[in-house]
């Protein structure tokens, strides 16, 4: 573990002097390398929380790894590490299940969380990467309940806020046992 954990730090270090070398390249030498070495030991927490989570997400199955995707993101109160895991088991997910419909929405759901901004703000870019991932859910099973759902939430977060509602309530009347859609109706 310890050779992989370094070989994956060793990329990420590289991969990192890479880039600054091109960027110094590309803007006469404006950097220097106390930048660069704080951009490289910035690296290591991510390259080691992320070699440990797909050291874990090995040993759930993939049907335990999408709800705990959901409830990461059904309850999430800020804080970053529940979305990096969201995102990982959703990733995960999608990597051992491509036709899995309902992952591809709920990645959408994931894009717009990280979104978010403050009050009803969100930025508007990332909106964009999620409805990207909505359509993926769309094609692969266009009536699904979950696919009015996130269409919902999106259209939330672009304050289109009437297209919202309908959507929500189109979501409900398919499948109204989920207390999510309910949720995007009462936002």
């Amino acid at each position: 573990m310890k050779n992989k954990l370094l070989f994956s730090l060793l990329t990420a270090v590289s991969v990192t002097v890479v880039a600054y070398g091109i960027y110094w390249f590309n803007n006469d030498f404006r950097v220097n390398g106390k930048i660069l070495f704080e951009k490289i030991k910035s690296l290591v927490p991510y390259v080691s929380a992320s070699y440990q989570a797909k050291e874990n997400l090995q040993q759930k199955d993939t049907k335990t790894l999408f709800e705990e995707a959901c409830n990461l993101l059904r309850y999430w109160q800020g804080d970053s590490e529940d979305l990096r895991k969201a995102y990982n088991y959703l990733f995960e997910v999608i990597n051992r299940e491509p036709n899995f419909t309902e992952a591809y929405a709920r990645m959408a759901e994931w894009h717009i969380t990280n979104a978010y901004i403050k009050g009803d703000i969100y930025d508007q870019e990332k909106i964009k990467e999620a409805e990207s991932w909505i359509r993926k859910a769309e094609e692969l099973t266009p009536n699904a309940p979950f696919v009015d759902g996130m269409y919902s939430f999106l259209h939330f977060a672009k304050k289109e806020y009437d297209s919202s509602i309908e959507l929500a309530k189109r979501a409900i009347q398919k499948e109204t046992d989920n207390v999510d859609w309910y949720y995007r109706l009462a936002r």
